[in-house]
């Protein structure tokens, strides 16, 4: 954007997952569509794994967007590229910290000095908190793109910054009652601040973050007023939140198909799947897809197949190829060849694809919010299967709110039966209450692509925070 013959650059910087840069690029590309120019920054491990991937969807060069004004960067997080982030996560989230900001801190006055570069914003997402340090140090506003719904938002800033009481969070009958939002059970609840969650580095890096809010200019959000208003109005007189979404591909909001340029992708989709979809009839597809992350048990794993094979339904079903060796999160021979005229089971898909083809009947989720978003941009009923982190607050919303979808019923031992798989599936496909999920589906559908259009309420959002950055600027030139 040019202010008086001057540009206005903005600072992207992005945790290197998929899951948090494709939030980010979709940003990227809204901004600049306002005039902004883009810098988008994410460290050099990403870039490695996307290069290695050779994926058509990821802009080719890694240097600049084919269609926008959006250059990208990439740093250092202090370690080697072939070291094992996911295994030894601690020591990860230690470099990322002090040596990335170190090292993002260097690649930002470089480009002031030698391109000439200076920025007049930097954006952040959750899981690199420091940038907003970073941002204090050059002296630039910093933003912070929250990229879970508000209502998690809400929750993690009221617990961390001793808002409300959660008392007694390891009694399995403890409920919770916040301002804005529904009675949560423990249930319902994100696991990163339950007593049993494992997990040292998340909740350290999400404490640091809600302690250190008045860094923060701006909290923008991968959410759109209308799917939660009680939320953001809660959080008005705390920590305003700013939804300017979804933040999701143009394929799941009705607008031109800019798949080819428009993603990070770290695996190679096969998109043998969508030659398979048009051959199936229409809503007649159980679509199943846990994420990138995500390994489940052999038990849950066969217990889903098992559900799948009896519900006679076609299925197209996402099975990564776990990372170790130990038997979990694998499908057996018998069980592929006995369904191999039934189903499909691919390593990756395209799924923003996928959920917008007609054959797709409903969609087994993590419940992961990228794919909330994409499933509800489509008009799609879910089966809620949540599993960690801030997915069995996104069920409960799916099942008990917005009334899109079923939350499937643990056993006593934390595993879905067999018999769960299929009666959830059932119900949201052809059950008595399967059409009046499908219409309701149909209904955020509509409402999500209102939010993004000209004069919606998240263009409206967005077109405002443009303003607010370009008049700040103004200011400090004055």
């Amino acid at each position: 954007m040019k202010e008086e013959g001057r540009v206005v650059n903005v600072l992207l910087v992005a945790f290197a997952a998929q899951g948090h840069m494709n939030p980010m690029l979709e940003l990227a590309k809204l901004l600049a569509s306002k005039g902004f120019e883009i810098t988008f920054a994410t460290t050099e491990v990403a870039r490695e794994r996307i290069l290695k991937s050779n994926i058509t969807t990821t802009p080719t060069t890694l240097t600049s967007h084919p269609k926008h004004s959006i250059h990208f960067e990439f740093f250092s997080d202090g370690l080697p590229l072939d070291f094992d982030r996911r295994a030894n996560f601690d020591h990860f989230f230690h470099h990322l910290h002090h040596d990335g900001s170190r090292n993002l801190s260097a690649l930002i006055s470089t480009l002031s000095t030698t391109q000439n570069r200076t920025f007049s914003c930097i954006i952040n997402n959750p899981f690199v908190p420091w940038v907003a340090n970073v941002a204090h140090e050059h002296k630039i506003p910093c933003a912070m793109l929250w990229i879970q719904p508000c209502t998690l938002f809400s929750i993690y800033y009221r617990f961390y910054r001793g808002l409300n009481q959660f008392s007694a969070l390891e009694d399995p009958n403890t409920t919770v009652l916040l301002p804005g939002l529904p009675l949560l059970t423990i249930h319902d609840l994100p696991s990163f601040i339950l007593p049993s969650n494992p997990s040292t580095s998340i909740p350290k890096l999400l404490s640091e973050l809600f302690e250190n809010m008045e860094k923060l200019t701006w909290v923008l959000g991968n959410s759109f007023y209308e799917l939660e208003k009680d939320a953001v109005d809660s959080m008005k007189g705390i920590q305003p939140f700013i939804p300017v979404g979804p933040l999701v591909p143009s394929l799941v909001l009705g607008k031109e198909d800019d798949e080819k340029d428009s993603k990070f992708e770290m695996w190679k989709a096969e998109d043998s799947c969508i030659e398979w979809l048009d051959k199936q009839p229409p809503s007649s597809v159980i679509y199943i897809s846990f994420g990138s992350i995500l390994v489940l048990s052999s038990k849950q794993m066969e217990n889903i197949a098992l559900g799948l094979k009896e519900s006679k339904r076609p299925f197209l079903w996402v099975v990564r190829t776990p990372d170790f060796e130990d038997g979990e999160g694998k499908l057996s021979s018998e069980f592929l060849k006995e369904t191999e005229g039934q189903g499909l089971v691919v390593q990756w898909c395209p799924q923003a694809r996928v959920l917008a083809h007609d054959s797709v009947a409903c969609f087994v989720t993590h419940c992961g919010w990228n794919s909330v978003l994409e499933s509800l941009c489509c008009g799609v009923p879910v089966v809620a299967f949540p599993q960690w982190t801030d997915q069995p607050t996104n069920a409960k919303l799916l099942a008990d709110l917005l009334e899109v979808g079923v939350r499937v019923r643990t056993g006593g031992d934390g595993v879905v039966s067999a018999e769960e798989v299929q009666r959830c599936i059932e119900e949201v496909s052809r059950g008595p209450r399967a059409a009046e999920m499908k219409k309701r589906a149909a209904d955020w559908k509509e409402a999500a692509r209102a939010a993004v259009a000209d004069g919606g309420s998240s263009d409206r959002n967005l077109q405002a925070f443009v303003e607010d950055v370009v008049g700040r600027a103004r200011k400090g030139e004055e």
